[in-house]
């Protein structure tokens, strides 16, 4: 288990993919990679029940800061 997923559950890896790296990528053409390695070490760290839900309203939530 590295971090937040498992490298063996593939399911969840695909989850993260569709759902979650898309916000992210919006959150990196708004901001710096910095930025979004910042927020996703502070996400991996919460605890959570659903990674994939939890990981996409951090990222909504912090999105909303760089959307005028």
């Amino acid at each position: 288990n590295y971090g937040v997923l498992s490298t063996h559950d593939h399911e969840l890896i695909e989850q993260f993919k569709l759902e979650v790296y898309p916000i992210y990528q919006q959150l990196a053409d708004r901001a710096t990679l910095d930025t979004v390695a910042k927020h996703i070490s502070y996400v991996a760290k919460q605890n959570y029940t659903h990674p994939v839900g939890y990981f996409k309203k951090a990222a909504k939530d912090y999105l909303k800061r760089f959307i005028l």
